[in-house]
């Protein structure tokens, strides 16, 4: 598995993709891809997008939210959590 070390969460693997979440607002878009380069060349990657959420994102998430804790007290915190996320990475 491929470490990179900006405060990332891994959000979602499947065969030949990992979806990261980077938490630290601190990281810029010239050092994501930066760092997605020298991974790209270490680990003979073929290809690798960077992104900011999307709103269907933000559904999706909900969503799975939703189903997995039946709307309980832990999940509306997650997703204030969620959503206050995206309101910040909007505002940039």
């Amino acid at each position: 598995m491929i470490a990179i070390d900006v405060g990332a969460t891994i959000k979602d693997i499947h065969p030949g993709f990992i979806h990261y979440h980077i938490n630290n607002k601190a990281i810029t878009w010239g050092t994501m891809f930066e760092k997605m380069e020298i991974a790209k060349d270490k680990f003979k990657l073929e290809a690798y997008s960077v992104g900011q959420t999307s709103l269907e994102q933000v559904f999706l998430n909900f969503s799975k939210l939703q189903t997995n804790s039946g709307g309980d007290e832990n999940s509306n915190s997650q997703l204030a959590s969620l959503l206050k996320s995206v309101y910040n990475s909007m505002r940039c």
